[in-house]
């Protein structure tokens, strides 16, 4: 529900500890489900030191890559509800906002005007 409505509910958050505690095991039996604790909690730290995002994503990476070629990773997941695609997209575009030069102001142009008084 998160990355489809933003919505969610307090046992999420519990669960996500559960599943990022046992996650091996959880990757053996539904790799979907862990790939997207994964996700969830790299959206928690996208503003964090580079060191700590990019171990973690080198983490989510290598698990998907391995799914894959193992034929665990299916089409079929993300037909059926798996926000992977969407959620990495959000984890990248999160990142990248803190990344983001700042608006350079523009200064305001300056118009001379020069008026011919007599009096």
């Amino acid at each position: 529900r998160w990355y489809n409505q933003r919505a969610t509910r307090l046992a999420m958050f519990h669960e996500l500890t559960t599943v990022l505690t046992h996650f091996d095991t959880v990757f053996d039996s539904c790799p979907p489900a862990a790939l997207t604790a994964l996700l969830l909690k790299l959206e928690s730290i996208y503003f964090d030191d580079d060191q700590r995002f990019y171990d973690l994503l080198d983490i989510y990476l290598k698990h998907e890559h391995r799914a894959v070629s193992e034929g665990k990773l299916l089409q079929s997941h993300h037909q059926n509800g798996w926000p992977l695609l969407g959620g990495v997209n959000r984890v990248l575009e999160l990142r990248a906002l803190g990344r983001r030069p700042k608006p350079v102001a523009r200064s305001r142009a300056t118009v001379d005007l020069v008026v011919c008084f007599v009096p």
